[in-house]
């Protein structure tokens, strides 16, 4: 009877210790995964979130091609509205995305905000006649920016969502890896953008920018595949409100808070990165660049380059995203 009891009990203790949350251990090394694939997964999502909200971020690069070269007669308003609908289509097609995933859509997901990111800056680059000075045409922009901000919002809860489930005792820092992602697109972009701009002008730069973007999400594309025996929710009734919004989170005080501070947060924070080039450039800070040439090439000594700004801007949040994952798991 006791060699029973002694049985049972190491029975029960290791059925305790199976139920103990997932996040126990989070950060200790040997709970990394072997292979090379999960850490493929991880390199999606880092390159997700870059075509994703460092497109996004990059913004400013464009807004100044816009009101000081291609569109100088466009008010400020209607250019300004370009990012706030880039931002506002990544966000409203994320209510979606998150459920297609659920539901396993996760090749469809990808594939398409591959071919809508590629394919929005391709028709980007012809929206205008020639890159001259007020030839580009608002309607085509326009157009353009919401192929490819529903492109990036098909990248966005994939980026994080897909990489946290190859590694689940480990998500805090896994999230905080990918979204580091963020502040390297929009490091890289602004830089290669200008860089292109100066050497072919705009609608060569942009066809050769949207190649770029395209290289990136498409190997995140191949690289992104979701873990097998992951657990899938079926999309059953396709035209049910709340097959797609979950009602009962609007009823958790908790989730409304939380929503309220990001609104607040957020209401101002995407004007910085559109504006801070302009800023730079009323202010005379930094070297401007040969707007009037059609190209973005420094007349003279080239000195500190005001996009350099926006570019100095986005890469300084890369520490901040990754430590902010370390300090949620000791709160």
């Amino acid at each position: 009877m006791e060699r029973l009891s002694g049985a049972d009990d190491d029975k029960n203790k290791r059925s305790v210790e199976s139920e103990k949350p997932l996040l126990e251990n989070e950060f200790d090394v040997s709970e990394w995964k072997r292979g090379w694939r999960p850490y493929g997964v991880l390199i999606s999502g880092f390159l997700m979130m870059a075509d994703c909200w460092g497109l996004v971020t990059s913004f400013g690069g464009f807004l100044g091609q816009y009101q000081n070269h291609l569109m100088k007669d466009v008010p400020d308003i209607r250019l300004g509205l370009l990012e706030g609908m880039e931002v506002f289509l990544v966000l409203f097609a994320s209510l979606f995305v998150g459920r297609l995933l659920d539901a396993g859509c996760h090749y469809a997901v990808g594939l398409a905000g591959f071919v809508f990111v590629t394919g929005g800056y391709i028709a980007l680059s012809f929206a205008n006649h020639g890159g001259g000075a007020n030839q580009g045409i608002y309607p085509a922009v326009f157009s353009a920016t919401l192929v490819y901000s529903l492109g990036q919002g098909c990248f966005f809860i994939y980026s994080s969502q897909n990489a946290s489930q190859w590694f689940p005792k480990r998500k805090f820092l896994v999230v905080g890896i990918t979204s580091a992602g963020a502040a390297f697109g929009g490091f890289f972009y602004p830089y290669l953008l200008k860089l292109l701009i100066a050497g072919y002008g705009f609608p060569v730069a942009v066809r050769l920018f949207s190649i770029a973007v395209g290289v990136s999400s498409f190997i995140a594309f191949v690289l992104g595949r979701p873990p097998r025996g992951m657990i899938k929710r079926p999309i059953e009734k396709k035209l049910n409100f709340r097959t797609w919004i979950d009602t009962n989170a609007f009823r958790n005080p908790a989730f409304l808070w939380y929503n309220g501070a990001l609104w607040s947060i957020f209401i101002g924070f995407y004007a910085l990165p559109a504006f801070v080039t302009l800023w730079a450039q009323e202010k005379h800070l930094g070297t401007s660049e040969d707007y009037e040439g059609g190209t973005g090439e420094i007349p003279g000594d080239s000195g500190f380059r005001q996009f350099w700004f926006l570019s100095i801007m986005n890469m300084s949040s890369l520490l901040g995203r990754v430590i902010s994952a370390f300090a949620v798991r000791l709160s």
